[in-house]
C-alpha cells in the first residue's frame, strides 16, 4: 500500500508516545470517539461499539452492521478477512495485531508482532497467519504463539507479500528485487530482480502476476520464471490500489500537477485479452481503494480516503446515486478488505476503530469455514494482584489447585531418569594445606574454581573401546529442534538411528514392550508395512500363506508365508519384509498401478500415502487370489504339499473376502443388460450433496449406499446402437466372511464429511448419556463436563474424549433378504444375533483393523494400523487367552483402548482402510499349519547358469543318508552385494551422522558339513542369481565379481534366492546349529529368523564385553595359523574355518575348565592384536619358493615344442585375425591348470629352521625321482604340511578363479613376482594390472567418466597441430546443392563410406552383425549393444547389454501429463506429428535443463545430457506404442515394461507383435537404422538445435520434425506405395520384360523409382542386403518381397542404361516397408515413428559427446547471391 496521499497530519504519529499517557487514552484520540465508547469502573473500554438495535439491514444492499475498537488512537494500517474461520485479523501502526471473532466482532486474540515498525499486510494460513513488517514476517498461530520468526537485512522495506500456492510465498517492497520464501524450510529460495523499483501491491491470476508499483506502473509477470511479459504505465504520480478479475485490470492513483500529487478520479481499465487499456471509468469520489466484488456481474467497490464508498461495473457509468459513507470515529479510511464470500467489507480507520458491513444480518466471512478454538474458561474467579515490578514477591501467591494428574511441565519419565553426579575431586593444594581439628580438616580456598559451581561432563570417553571410524558418530544425533505437534508422539514416524556399530546399540525394546514383532522401515517400499501387520493377524490368511508354497520365483504369497513364519518366530524383536518387497518390485502389474516407490519420493513425502495404500490393498488381494487359486504343476520344490485349504482352483482368499454382484445396466430406452462379477473390497461413496448444514448419516447408511450403488454415467445400447444415459445399479449376491472397506478420503471434501457425521455421532452419544443435547458452537462448562464423566450420574464411561470423532461403530450387522435386497445397520460388539435370524442370512462384522493415514508435514506423513489381536496370538505368544487393541507403527508396537482405533481427528489422522470379520470367523477354517518345506529341497538341483555344467563343482549335496538332524553342526557363510550405498551426512563439528545404510542383498551362501566323515565339505555353495541393479560387488570383501550373478554368463552354481532360502529354513525348522563369523548381519540381510540357540557366532565366542569385534582372518592366524583372505573373500574358506575356530574354543573352553583361564587367552589375543594392529604377517618367500620350484618341475615336463593362440580374436576389416603363438608350458592357461595340482604337492615338503637366524624353510622330503634325500634337522609331520599346503593355496586361491596369476596378492607380494617370472614377463605389476581389469565395468557412465579426459586431450593436441589445416575446398554447386561433400561438422559415431556404406565406430553392418551381443536363442544384433559401442567405441559384453536392458526398463516411465496429452490427440493428427509433440512436452523431466538453470559447470554438461539421453530412449518405446494402439488399436492399453526383456522384445510387446520372428526383425531394424553419419537431416537437426544448449528432448523433437519430412523418414513409405501400385497394374506375377518396361515409363515421365539411389553410397546400402538376407530366410515365398528381388536384379540396369543416375543401388527404404508388411503391421503412416525412435540411438550419442568435447554453437556464414557472384568475379551480361 502507498500512502504518499495520506494526510500529513499522520506523519505526526509516533508510536512510543502512548506508554507515558494514561494507561487508557491517548491524548491524539478525537473527543467524539468518547461518544460512544462507554468505560467500566476502572477506566478500561469495552471490546466494542454496538449497533443500535433498531438498525435494520436491507437483504442485498451494505450496511453498517457493527464497529469495533482495536487499539485507541492508533491508527489501523491494515485488515484482513480469514479464509479458514470466522475471524477479522486487524493490524496497526504499532505494530499490534488483533482478531475479531463472527459478524458481532468479539475479540478473540490480541498481541505484539512488532515492538515498533507498522504491520503492512496479514495473510491467513491453515495453521496460522503470516504477518509483514518492514523487515520481518512472521508467522503465528491465531492466539499469538511464534511458529517462525524470519528476519530480512535491515535495508529491506517490505510492503507486499503474495501467497502462490500453500508453501511458497513472495515478499515485495521498495527495493530492486522480490524474495520467495520456502515455508517449509523457512528459506530463502529465489531472489528476482526488479527492473522497476517499489513494488507496494501484488496479485495474481491464472495467468500473471501483477507487481503494483510506486513509480503508478503495474507490471505483468510469467508465474514460472517472473520475467515481465507487458506493463501498463497507468498514472504518472503515483499508484495507490489496483484489482484484476477475469479478463479486466482496474487502477486507481495519483496523477502530477501542479508540482504534487492529485487524487485522480479516472479509473483506468485494462483488456487483458488484447493487453490494451479500455475506456477509463470515471467516478465520482476521489478513489484510494478499490475490490472487485462479483455477484452476477463485475462489480466494483471504491473507497476514498475520507469514508466515501461508490460501487459501479467497471465498463459501465458510475452513478452518485451509488454512493455510500462509512461512518469513520478517525477522520480517515486507513485500510479495506472484502470477504471471500463477498459478503462482508471491513474498514479501518485512523482512529484505531474498525467498521463492519453486511448485506445480510447473518453474514458468513467465508463459504466454508472450519470451527474456531475457545480457550477454557478460568478456573479460579479472582486472583490477587501481583506486582510483577517487586522482585521480592514471592510467586506462591499464585494458588495452584492440588492435583495428581500429570502437569503440562512434568518430563516424560521416558525422557528422564536420576543420574546422580560423582562429586569432583578435591583439590590437592587444599589437602597439602588441611589442618585437621579432631575429624575435620580446615584449609584456604585456593580460588581455582568458581564456588558451588560444578562444571557439566557433556561427554565421558571410554579409553577402553578401540576406535575404528575415521569420522566419529555424531554426539547429538539427528533429532530436529523440537517443534509443536498435534500428532501424538506414538503416532509419529519412527526411524532407526545408526551409530557406527550400525542396529546392534539401537533400543527396538524401547518402542515396543510387546511380544509381537514389528517391521523395520528402511526398506524401499515398506509403506506397506501396516497392511502386512492387518493381514498378519486375520488367521485364516496367516494360515493360508504359511501352507502355501509354489514354483514361482517371485510369489507374493510364498514370500508372505515365510515373512509371517518369522513373526510367529520373534519375541518382540522387529523384522525386515526385504524379500518380500523384492518380489513386489518385480511384480510388473505393481509397478503398472504405480506402487513401486523412488526412493526420493518417499523421503520428501510427495506421494498420497493413503491413497497408495488402499491401491496397494486391492493389489495385494487380487494377487494372492489369482497366487493361491492357480493350479500348481510339478512341485518346484520336491514333496512340498499342497495347501489344506480346499482344491487348488477354490481360493480361501476368495472364500474370505470374495463378494459376488449383480450389475445391472438400464437404458432409457427400456434395455437392460446383467452381468455378474465379484469384488474382494469396497469402496465408500459419500452423497453428492450441497445441502447446508449436511445431512446426518449412519455410517451403516453411507456403507449400503457403497455396496449397492447406483449411478448415472454414459454407456453403449446394443439396441440404440450409441452412447446413451445409463442407469447402472448394484446389488450384492452373497455376504463375504471378511469385509474390506477403502474409506477413499482423498479430499477435504470427503473430510468435512466424515467430520461432520463424527460430530452428529458425538451429539447422539451426548443426547444418550448424558441427557442433553450440544448444539454446534455452545460451550459447555466445567461441571458439566464433570458430571458427564462421574459415575454416579449412572454414566459408565470414562473420559468425553472418548465419544469425540468417532463415526464409525465398532461391529456391523448385514442381513440379505430372501429377495436378495441387504438391510445394514450398526451393531453393538456385546449384542448376539436373536433367535430368529438366520446364522446363514445374517451376518455380525466385528471391527478387526483400521489403517490411517497420519498427516505430518515434518515427516512427510505415515501409515499405522490399530489392530485387534486375537486369543490365538496371545495365547501363542504370551500364553493369555484375551483380546486387545494395539497400535502398529512400524516397529513401534503399544496397546490401545478399543476408542482409539476408531477415531479419526481428520486434521491429522484420516482414515484409509477398514477390515471387519465376520464373528467365529475362525471356526469356519481349518487352521492347521504343515510346513510345506521337506528335505528334498537340500537335494542336488540344476544350475541357472548355462555355463556352469561345465565347470568344476564346488560342493557336494547331501545324500539321503546325511540329512541333518537336531543339534548338527553346519558351518554357514554368505556374501553381499551393495544395491544402495550409505547416505550419511558430515555435521559441522566433523561427526558423521548415518541417514540411511547402504542396502544389501545376499550373492552367495555356503554351508559346510560340520561333522560326520566328510566334515568340511560343502553341501550348499549357491550363487544368487539376481535382477536388480548392483551398484558395487564389493569384491575385495565378497570375492563376487560382475558376472557371477548373471544367468547366462556365469560359470557358478547359480540359484534363486527364495531356492536357497527354502533350504536355511528347513535346517533351522530341523533344529541344526549354526557355526559361523558375524553370523547375526548374514542372517540379517538373507531375512531369516534363527533362534538364539541355534547360533554359535564367532565373533562373540572369542570377544571381551566392551571391546573391538576380532575379525575371522585375525582370529585364523591367532588361533589356526591359517592365512585366510589374502585379497578376497572365499564363503567356503570362511565357513570352514569358523568350524575350526568353534572347535578350538571348546578345546580351550571345555566344560568345567575355570572361566579365568578363557580369559587369559582371550587378553593374550588383545594384545597380540593391538601390538600387531590387527594384521595378519603376509606369507615369508621360502613359501613362494617352495611354490615355484614345484611350477618349474612341472613346466620342464611339458614339451616345450608345444604352443597355444593367445590375443585378440577380433575380425580385422581386412578379414584377418590378430592372434599369435606362445608356448604352452608357460602360458597362462597351463600355469592355471597346474596351481590346483600343485597345492596338494606341498604335503612331500618338510620344515627346516636356521639356528641362528630362526628363520624357516620349506624343503622336499621326496624327490620327484625317487634319489634318497638328507633329512636331518628336518621337521616332518602333518601340521607342517597342512601348514604350508593351507598357506600356498591361500596365495593361490584366487588365481585360478582369475585370468591373472596376482591377482591373490597385492602386486608387491613375493608370488606376484614368482607368476612373472613363471610367464616370462619383467613386470609383475603389468600381469596384476591387466588380471584386474579383465572384465569391463558394467556402470555405462563410469565407462564414459573415464573415455572423456583420453579424448578431449587427444582433440585438444590435434586441434594446436592442426588447427589451421585446410581440409578441402568449397564450390558454389556445394553452396546451392544442399552442402552435399562439403567438410563442415564433426561427427564421431558413425562414417558413411560411398563404397563401404555406413561403419558405427569403425565396424560395417556385417561386423556389427556378428560382434554384438544377441538376445538368448537369437541371431539379430541387440540395439543396446549398437548403443554402448557409439557411446564408448567398444563392443560390449553380454553382461553389459543386459545392464543396458535393465537401466532402460527402469527409467521407462512416462509421466502422466504426456500421457493425458497423447489421449487426447484428435485421430487424424500423423503420428510423427504426435511423436514430436510429445517428446518435447517430455522436456518437463530434462535433468540438463534444470542443473543448467541452478548453474551447473560446462565441464558437467555431459552427465546431465547423458542422463536426458538414456531416460528419452527409455520412454520413446513407451511413447510411440502409445501413439500405435491410440490411433490402431482403439487406445488399448499398452501393458507394464518387463525388466527381464531387451528393448526391443519390450517395445514389440507394448506394440501388441508377439511374433519371435517379429520380435527378431525389429532388433535388426532398430540396430541398422540408428544412425548414419552427422549430415543427414535429423543427425544434423538434433546436432544444431544441441548447440544451442537446448536440452536432448528439444534437440532430438526438432530432428523428429526434420525426419517427418517426404525427402527424409517418408521414404519407406513412397516405396511401398509405389510397389502397391505396381502390383494392382501389372498384377502378383509379372515378368521382367513387363516390369522393365513400367520402370522406364516412370523415368520418362519425370518420376524416379523410390528406394534406388543415394545421396553419398555408390554401391548397395549394407541396410538392404542384411535386410534382404533377412527375408530370404524368413519370407522367400511372399510375393511382395519376390517383386523386391525381381526389381533389385532389373533396376540398377536400367538407371545405368539411362546414365543419370550416380548410384543405381538401392537403399535401405527399399526392403524395410516390405517386412513390415508381412508381419502384419500394415499402418504405413506409422512408420516413420519406427525410424525416428531406432534414430535417437545415434543421435543422442553424439548429443553426449559434443557436450563432453565442448562442441562452440553452430554457426556457419550465409551469403546471398549477390555475394557469391562478387566473390567469384561473375558479371551478368
Amino acid at each position: 500500500m502507498n500512502f504518499e496521499g495520506l494526510d500529513p497530519s499522520l506523519a505526526e504519529y509516533a508510536p512510543p508516545l502512548h506508554p507515558t499517557l494514561d494507561p487508557v487514552l491517548d491524548p491524539h484520540l478525537n473527543p467524539s470517539l468518547l461518544q460512544n465508547v462507554e468505560l467500566d469502573a476502572e477506566g478500561v473500554p469495552l471490546e466494542g461499539i454496538a449497533v443500535p438495535e433498531s438498525v435494520h439491514l436491507m437483504e442485498g444492499m451494505y450496511s453498517e452492521l457493527h464497529t469495533a475498537v482495536s487499539e485507541v488512537g492508533v491508527p489501523v494500517s491494515v485488515s484482513h478477512f480469514d479464509l479458514h474461520e470466522e475471524m477479522l485479523w486487524v493490524g496497526n501502526h504499532g505494530g499490534h495485531a488483533t482478531s475479531f471473532f463472527g459478524p458481532t466482532l468479539e475479540r478473540y486474540s490480541s498481541f505484539q508482532v512488532n515492538s515498533s515498525d507498522d504491520i503492512r499486510q496479514i495473510q491467513s494460513l491453515e495453521n496460522g497467519v503470516l504477518f509483514l513488517t518492514k523487515t520481518n514476517l512472521k508467522y503465528m498461530s491465531r492466539g499469538g504463539l511464534i511458529i517462525f520468526d524470519y528476519l530480512m537485512d535491515e535495508s529491506e522495506d517490505m510492503h507486499s507479500l503474495l501467497l502462490t500456492d500453500s508453501s511458497t510465498l513472495l515478499v515485495g517492497g521498495l527495493q530492486n528485487h522480490v524474495i520467495e520464501i520456502d515455508l517449509n524450510t523457512v528459506q530463502e529460495t529465489q531472489k528476482y530482480t526488479v527492473e522497476v523499483p517499489g513494488i507496494t501491491i501484488m496479485r495474481q491470476s491464472n495467468r500473471f502476476f501483477f507487481c503494483g508499483h510506486t513509480s503508478g506502473k503495474v507490471s505483468l509477470r510469467d508465474l514460472r520464471t517472473f520475467v515481465v511479459e507487458h506493463e501498463f504505465d497507468a498514472y504518472s504520480g503515483s499508484l495507490s490500489d489496483f484489482d484484476v478479475h477475469g479478463n479486466l485490470l482496474v487502477t486507481c492513483g495519483f496523477s502530477s500537477r501542479m508540482n504534487g500529487l492529485a487524487c485522480d478520479r479516472f479509473l483506468k481499465v485494462y483488456d487483458l485479452r488484447m493487453m490494451r487499456a479500455t475506456t477509463p471509468l470515471q467516478v465520482h469520489i476521489d478513489p484510494f481503494f478499490l475490490r472487485f466484488i462479483p455477484t452476477y456481474t463485475s462489480r466494483l467497490a471504491i473507497i476514498s480516503q475520507t469514508g466515501q464508498c461508490q460501487f459501479c461495473e467497471p465498463t459501465g457509468l458510475a452513478n452518485p446515486a451509488d454512493i455510500f459513507h462509512v461512518n469513520t470515529v478517525g477522520p480517515l479510511i486507513m485500510t479495506f478488505d472484502v470477504s471471500a464470500s463477498k459478503q462482508a467489507l471491513a474498514f479501518g480507520d485512523s482512529e484505531g476503530c474498525v467498521h463492519l458491513w453486511a448485506d445480510s444480518p447473518e453474514v458468513t466471512f467465508n463459504a466454508y469455514s472450519r470451527e474456531t478454538d475457545f480457550a477454557l474458561p478460568c478456573i479460579v474467579d479472582t486472583l490477587p494482584h501481583l506486582d510483577w515490578n517487586q522482585d521480592l514477591v514471592p510467586l506462591s501467591l499464585i494458588p495452584v489447585p492440588l492435583t495428581s494428574d500429570t502437569l503440562l511441565s512434568d518430563w516424560p519419565a521416558a525422557n528422564s531418569a536420576p543420574a546422580p553426579r560423582r562429586a569432583p575431586p578435591v583439590d590437592p593444594e587444599i589437602l597439602r594445606t588441611m589442618k585437621k581439628v579432631g575429624f575435620i580438616g580446615y584449609a584456604p580456598n585456593p580460588r581455582t574454581k568458581l564456588r558451588n559451581q560444578i562444571p557439566y561432563r557433556l561427554k565421558e570417553t571410554d579409553n577402553e573401546f578401540d576406535n575404528f571410524s575415521q569420522v566419529p558418530e555424531s554426539p547429538i544425533g539427528r533429532e530436529e529442534e523440537p517443534h509443536l505437534y498435534m500428532v501424538a508422539k506414538k503416532y509419529r514416524k519412527v526411524t532407526i538411528k545408526y551409530s557406527k556399530l550400525g542396529l546392534e546399540d539401537f533400543d527396538f525394546k524401547h518402542y515396543n514392550k510387546t511380544l509381537f514383532a514389528g517391521l523395520e522401515p528402511h526398506i524401499p517400499n515398506a509403506y506397506c508395512n501396516c497392511m502386512i501387520q492387518v493381514l498378519y493377524f486375520l488367521e485364516p490368511v496367516r494360515c493360508l500363506v504359511q501352507n502355501h508354497l509354489c514354483q514361482k520365483e517371485f510369489c507374493l504369497g510364498c514370500e508372505l508365508g515365510l515373512l509371517f513364519h518369522m513373526l510367529d518366530l520373534s519375541r518382540g524383536d522387529p523384522c525386515q519384509g526385504s524379500n518380500f518387497l523384492r518380489a513386489f518390485r518385480t511384480i510388473p502389474e505393481a509397478s503398472a498401478l504405480g506402487l513401486i516407490l523412488a526412493d526420493s519420493d518417499e523421503a520428501t513425502g510427495k506421494v498420497n500415502l493413503g491413497r497408495l495404500i488402499q491401491s496397494w490393498n486391492r493389489f495385494i488381494l487380487t494377487q494372492l487370489h489369482q497366487e493361491t487359486q492357480e493350479q500348481e504343476g510339478p512341485q518346484a520344490y520336491r514333496g512340498a504339499g499342497s495347501s489344506s485349504f480346499g482344491s487348488s482352483g477354490d481360493s480361501v482368499i476368495g472364500q474370505l473376502f470374495s463378494c459376488e454382484m449383480e450389475n445391472c445396466s438400464m437404458c432409457r430406452c427400456g434395455k437392460e443388460t446383467v452381468r455378474v462379477s465379484s469384488t474382494l473390497l469396497f469402496t465408500l461413496s459419500y452423497p453428492e450433496s450441497t445441502e447446508k448444514p449436511v445431512k446426518d448419516y449412519e455410517f451403516a447408511q453411507i456403507l449400503k449406499r457403497s455396496i449397492c450403488l447406483e449411478q448415472n454415467t454414459q454407456a453403449w445400447c446394443e439396441n440404440c446402437e450409441k452412447y446413451q444415459p445409463t442407469v447402472q445399479t448394484r446389488n450384492i449376491r452373497c455376504l463375504p466372511d471378511v469385509l474390506v472397506i477403502n474409506c477413499e478420503v482423498n479430499s477435504s471434501k470427503e473430510a468435512d464429511f466424515w467430520k461432520t457425521q463424527a460430530e452428529y455421532a458425538f451429539q447422539r452419544a451426548m443426547m444418550k448419556r448424558g441427557g442433553f443435547e450440544i448444539t454446534k458452537g455452545k460451550e459447555i462448562s466445567l461441571g458439566e463436563w464433570k458430571e458427564l464423566g462421574n459415575p454416579d450420574t449412572g454414566h459408565s464411561y470414562p473420559s468425553v474424549e472418548e465419544l469425540k470423532n468417532i463415526w464409525i461403530p465398532h461391529a456391523i450387522k448385514m442381513r440379505l433378504t430372501k429377495s436378495k435386497e441387504l438391510d445394514v445397520c450398526n451393531w453393538s460388539e456385546n449384542d448376539e444375533l436373536s433367535p430368529t435370524d438366520d446364522p446363514e442370512s445374517v451376518y455380525v462384522y466385528d471391527l478387526m483393523a483400521t489403517v490411517v493415514h497420519i498427516l505430518d508435514s515434518r515427516t512427510g506423513g505415515s501409515l499405522v494400523g490399530h489392530i485387534k489381536v486375537g486369543e490365538t496370538y496371545h495365547q501363542r505368544k504370551e500364553g493369555v487367552t484375551h483380546q486387545q487393541w494395539y497400535l502398529f507403527n512400524d516397529f513401534l508396537i503399544e496397546p490401545v483402548d478399543k476408542c482409539e482405533a476408531v477415531q479419526f481427528d481428520m486434521s491429522w489422522k484420516v482414515p484409509a482402510i477398514l477390515y471387519y470379520a465376520r464373528r467365529n470367523l475362525n471356526a469356519k477354517y481349518n487352521l492347521v499349519i504343515k510346513n510345506p518345506i521337506e528335505a528334498s529341497v537340500l537335494l542336488a538341483e540344476a544350475s541357472l547358469a548355462r555355463k556352469q555344467r561345465k565347470c568344476h563343482a564346488t560342493f557336494i549335496p547331501l545324500m539321503l543318508s546325511e540329512m541333518p538332524q537336531a543339534g548338527d553342526l553346519v558351518g554357514l557363510d554368505a556374501e553381499f552385494v551393495t544395491l544402495n550405498e550409505e547416505e550419511a551426512e558430515l555435521r559441522s563439528d566433523g561427526t558423521k551422522s548415518t541417514i540411511k545404510p547402504s542396502q544389501m542383498s545376499v550373492a552367495r551362501i555356503t554351508c559346510v558339513r560340520g561333522q560326520g566323515p566328510n566334515e568340511g565339505v560343502p553341501f550348499i555353495d549357491d550363487y544368487i542369481s539376481t535382477q536388480e541393479q548392483v551398484v558395487d560387488y564389493l569384491t575385495q570383501y565378497s570375492g563376487i565379481k560382475p558376472g557371477d550373478l548373471d544367468a547366462k554368463i556365469s560359470s557358478k552354481h547359480l540359484t534363486t534366492l527364495k531356492s536357497t532360502y527354502l533350504k536355511l529354513r528347513f535346517l533351522i525348522d530341523v533344529g541344526v546349529k549354526f557355526v559361523g563369523h558375524g553370523l547375526q548381519k548374514d542372517f540379517r540381510v538373507i531375512n531369516l529368523m534363527v533362534p538364539k540357540d541355534q547360533v554359535i557366532d564367532t565373533v562373540y565366542l572369542f570377544h571381551i564385553p566392551r571391546k573391538r569385534m576380532i575379525s575371522l582372518r585375525f582370529l585364523a592366524w591367532y588361533f589356526l595359523d591359517l592365512k585366510i583372505q589374502s585379497e578376497t573373500h572365499d564363503s567356503i574358506e570362511d565357513a570352514r574355518t569358523a568350524l575350526q575356530l568353534y572347535r578350538k574354543y571348546l578345546e580351550l573352553s571345555p566344560q568345567g575348565a575355570e572361566p579365568e583361564d578363557f580369559r587369559k587367552v582371550l587378553k593374550g589375543l588383545y594384545e597380540k592384536g593391538r601390538k600387531m594392529d590387527w594384521k595378519v604377517p603376509e606369507p615369508d618367500s621360502q613359501t613362494c619358493r617352495a611354490l615355484v620350484d614345484e611350477l618349474e618341475w612341472e613346466i620342464a615336463q611339458v614339451d616345450p615344442r608345444k604352443t597355444i593362440q593367445m590375443g585378440s580374436f577380433r575380425i580385422n576389416p581386412d578379414g584377418s585375425q590378430s592372434v599369435v603363438e606362445v608356448p604352452y608350458a608357460r602360458s597362462e592357461a597351463h600355469l592355471t591348470e597346474l596351481l590346483e595340482r600343485v597345492c596338494e604337492k606341498m604335503k612331500e615338503y618338510g620344515e627346516k629352521v636356521d639356528p641362528s637366524t630362526h628363520r624357516k624353510s620349506y624343503i622336499r622330503v621326496i624327490s620327484h625321482d625317487g634319489t634318497k634325500m638328507d633329512l636331518s634337522g628336518v621337521k616332518i609331520d602333518g601340521d607342517v604340511a597342512s601348514s604350508l599346503k593351507f598357506a600356498v593355496r591361500a596365495g593361490t586361491g584366487s588365481l585360478w578363479r582369475l585370468s591373472g596369476l596376482s591377482a591373490g596378492f597385492g602386486w608387491r607380494h613375493p608370488l606376484c613376482w614368482a607368476a612373472a617370472a613363471l610367464l616370462g614377463t619383467q613386470n609383475a605389476p603389468c600381469v596384476l594390472f591387466a588380471a584386474r581389469h579383465a572384465s569391463a565395468a558394467t556402470n555405462l557412465k563410469d565407462v564414459l567418466a573415464s573415455l572423456i579426459p583420453k579424448e578431449q586431450a587427444k582433440i585438444k593436441s590435434f586441434r594446436q597441430q592442426h588447427g589451421s589445416t585446410a581440409i578441402g575446398q568449397i564450390t558454389v554447386d556445394m553452396v546451392y546443392g544442399g552442402m552435399r561433400g562439403m567438410k563442415g561438422l564433426v561427427y564421431e559415431t558413425s562414417v558413411l563410406d560411398p563404397d563401404e556404406g555406413i561403419r558405427f565406430r569403425g565396424y560395417s553392418i556385417p561386423e556389427c552383425q556378428k560382434l554384438l551381443p544377441k538376445a538368448a536363442g537369437g541371431e539379430e544384433p541387440l540395439p543396446e549393444g549398437l548403443f554402448w559401442l557409439l557411446v564408448t567405441g567398444e563392443v560390449p559384453t553380454q553382461e553389459q547389454v543386459s545392464w543396458l536392458s535393465r537401466e532402460w526398463a527402469r527409467r521407462a516411465a512416462l509421466p502422466s501429463h504426456v500421457v493425458t496429452m497423447l489421449d487426447n490427440f484428435p485421430t487424424n493428427l500423423h503420428p510423427m506429428s504426435q511423436l514430436s509433440a510429445a517428446i518435447t512436452a517430455l522436456n518437463s523431466e530434462s535433468k540438463f535443463a534444470r542443473a543448467y538453470a541452478e548453474g551447473i559447470h560446462r565441464v558437467k554438461y555431459w552427465e546431465f545430457v547423458y542422463e536426458d539421453a538414456m531416460d528419452l530412449i527409455a520412454k520413446l518405446p513407451c511413447v510411440a506404442a502409445k501413439i500405435y494402439r491410440n490411433l490402431y488399436r482403439e487406445g488399448s492399453s499398452i501393458g507394464a515394461i518387463d525388466p527381464n526383456l531387451d528393448w526391443s522384445h519390450n517395445f514389440t510387446n507394448m506394440l501388441g507383435y508377439t511374433d519371435p520372428q517379429f520380435i527378431e526383425l525389429m532388433r535388426l531394424y532398430l540396430t541398422i537404422h540408428s544412425d548414419h553419419e552427422g549430415g543427414n537431416v535429423s543427425a544434423h537437426t538434433s546436432h544444431l538445435v544441441g548447440s544451442a544448449l537446448s536440452d536432448p528432448y528439444l534437440a532430438f523433437a526438432a530432428a523428429m520434425n526434420g525426419l517427418a519430412g517426404p525427402l527424409h523418414g517418408l521414404a519407406n513409405q513412397e516405396v511401398l506405395l509405389w510397389l502397391t501400385n505396381l502390383q494392382k497394374e501389372l498384377g502378383q506375377e509379372v515378368s521382367d520384360e513387363k516390369l522393365r518396361d513400367f520402370i522406364w515409363n516412370t523415368l520418362n515421365s519425370g518420376r524416379v523409382v523410390p528406394g534406388y539411389g543415394h545421396a553419398v553410397l555408390r554401391k548397395t546400402d549394407p541396410r538392404y542386403s542384411c535386410q534382404r538376407e533377412f527375408a530370404l530366410k524368413h519370407l522367400p515365398k511372399d510375393p511382395m518381397f519376390k517383386l523386391v528381388a525381381q526389381l533389385y536384379k532389373i533396376v540398377p540396369n536400367v538407371l545405368l542404361e539411362q546414365g543419370k543416375a550416380k548410384n543405381p543401388w538401392p537403399n535401405v527404404d527399399a526392403h524395410s516397408g516390405v517386412l513390415l508388411q508381412y508381419y502384419g503391421m500394415k499402418e504405413m503412416n506409422y512408420y516413420t515413428v519406427l525410424f525416428g525412435v531406432s534414430r535417437a540411438l545415434g543421435v543422442l550419442s553424439q548429443l553426449i559427446w559434443s557436450r563432453a568435447l565442448g562442441f562452440p554453437l553452430e554457426r556457419p556464414k550465409s551469403m546471398s547471391t549477390k555475394g557469391l557472384m562478387q566473390l567469384v568475379g561473375y558479371k551478368s551480361g
